[in-house]
């Protein structure tokens, strides 16, 4: 399966005169190829005949909602991973514990100006505590973010993604991602998604089990390297913690 790239971040429309000839411009085009989809699976969970019998509530149902927990620790992961594989670093910090204002902004500028309407930050929890800590973020109504602000912050009037599979801010690691993340593409193969009740297996113990298996593969649409020297426009731009 190969999806398409559209890589047009230079061309720009212009005015023709009336009755004028259009001039050729073409557009380049790219593709990320996906081989055979991973199956993820969540494990098996067992339970007591007894205890499935006593339960006032669905246990299958309750256990599908753990395993969907599952599922998006084991794919976030790879998602993530796709995207710091793929994604240009835009700044390194000078400081491997710290990220200053001046090195968000820095990351910030390093992004093409084809991807800034759409873009967000991405970091995990501790980032955005350590970020807020400095004073850094503010809400919606851009007023500075406290212990009591209930709307979702912002970094320069830029939302902030919380993603726990993203790295803690430390030497040579990767933390923050500042881009267009919907080029981060999760493929799933249809109707692969399934809650399995394995009663046979476990009769002789007295028990049921559930197991969920889901078909899940990542990618990152960023285009091939061009130009000479080879150069793409990375739809993320990474800040990179000084090693």
């Amino acid at each position: 399966v190969t999806v398409p790239i559209l890589d047009d971040t230079v061309s720009a429309a212009v005015i023709v005169a009336e009755n004028a000839l259009s001039s050729e411009q073409d557009t380049s085009f790219d593709g990320i190829v996906f081989g055979k989809t991973p199956t993820w699976r969540s494990g098996i969970v067992t339970a007591s005949v007894e205890l499935v019998q006593d339960s006032f509530f669905d246990l299958g149902a309750t256990l599908a909602a753990a395993f969907a927990v599952r599922f998006g620790r084991g794919i976030g992961r790879t998602l993530v991973a796709a995207l710091i594989a793929g994604a240009d670093v835009g700044v390194t910090t000078v400081s491997n514990s710290v990220v200053a204002a001046t090195e968000l902004l820095d990351c910030m500028s390093s992004l093409d100006s084809a991807y800034w309407g759409p873009a967000t930050w991405c970091m995990n929890k501790n980032t955005l505590i350590a970020l807020l800590k400095l004073g850094m973020l503010t809400d919606p109504a851009g007023q500075a973010v406290t212990m009591w602000t209930a709307r979702a912050p912002r970094l320069f009037d830029k939302p902030v993604l919380v993603c726990p599979s993203m790295d803690n801010i430390g030497a040579s690691t990767k933390p923050i991602s500042f881009g267009d993340h919907s080029k981060v593409l999760r493929r799933e193969v249809a109707n692969s998604l399934r809650v399995q009740t394995l009663v046979q297996r476990y009769a002789t113990q007295g028990a049921t089990a559930w197991t969920a298996l889901w078909r899940v593969d990542a990618g990152f649409l960023k285009p091939s390297p061009t130009g000479s020297p080879a150069t793409s426009q990375s739809p993320c731009q990474l800040v990179q913690c000084h090693s």
